[in-house]
């Protein structure tokens, strides 16, 4: 498969817009750094991903292989925070791009009760490893129709859980070249998994905007709830101390 130099693609989509998102208002945060379409994510003098919050835009966790051929470890979107502690986590040797323009801040980590704004660090790896999770078991036993349905649904609760989404609609910069890449198909495949899921009428993608229509047929279709009760094993993980 020859290099493709993504996300520079005659069919991208415009970039989400920004827009306050509760108390900390991920708009009004101060810009570190702005970060064009296809740019790396900075990195720390020991090539690990710096501490960062992003703030707006869309970026991506990558592994680059022979011949070209990346493998999308999972997306970041406005809210999330890389090259947290510790710094030697394997995802913080990740590669890491801008998939639209972004907007970078500092990253600030929970260190006390009295600082709620901000998540802790067991928090972000929790989060972190149970989305890696879900997308090992798309990648290894899920169908393409599947694979699409469930990174869609995940997209959407990530966007709607920090203001991003408009009910069931929100803005959808990926091409199908990053889809592709994200759930190890080709751009044909993918192509054709989308016309499926219109033809379904389970989502409208227009114009860089998905609106997805029936949410539980999407679901059922793709066992999302594995999603969830994966997400409330975690909850307890960090509420609840352990026993003596």
């Amino acid at each position: 498969m020859p290099n493709r130099s993504w996300p520079n693609s005659t069919h991208a989509a415009p970039p989400p817009t920004v827009a306050p998102i509760g108390s900390s208002s991920l708009a009004a945060a101060e810009a570190l750094e702005n970060l064009r379409p296809g740019q790396s994510l900075p990195r720390t003098a020991h090539d690990l991903l710096a501490p960062r919050l992003i703030t707006a835009g869309w970026a991506c966790r990558y592994v680059t292989l022979q011949g070209g051929r990346r493998q999308i470890l999972g997306f970041v979107l406005p809210g999330d925070t890389i090259g947290q502690s510790p710094p030697d986590r394997p995802l913080n040797r990740a590669q890491a791009l801008a998939l639209t323009q972004v907007r970078l801040s500092h990253a600030r980590l929970r260190l006390s009760s009295d600082d709620r704004d901000a998540p802790s660090p067991t928090e972000i790896a929790i989060e972190e490893e149970r989305q890696l999770l879900d997308h090992i078991v798309r990648l290894g036993r899920q169908t393409a129709y599947e694979r699409t349905l469930h990174l869609l649904l995940e997209l959407h609760e990530r966007l709607a859980a920090i203001g991003l989404a408009d009910g069931e609609a929100f803005e959808f910069p990926l091409t199908q070249e990053v889809l592709a890449d994200a759930l190890g198909l080709s751009v044909v495949h993918i192509n054709r998994t989308l016309q499926r899921l219109r033809r379904e009428r389970l989502l409208v993608l227009h114009h860089g905007r998905v609106t997805l229509l029936e949410l539980p047929r999407m679901k059922e279709n793709c066992d999302y709830g594995g999603a969830a009760a994966m997400r409330a094993s975690a909850k307890i993980l960090v509420t609840q101390p352990l026993p003596d």
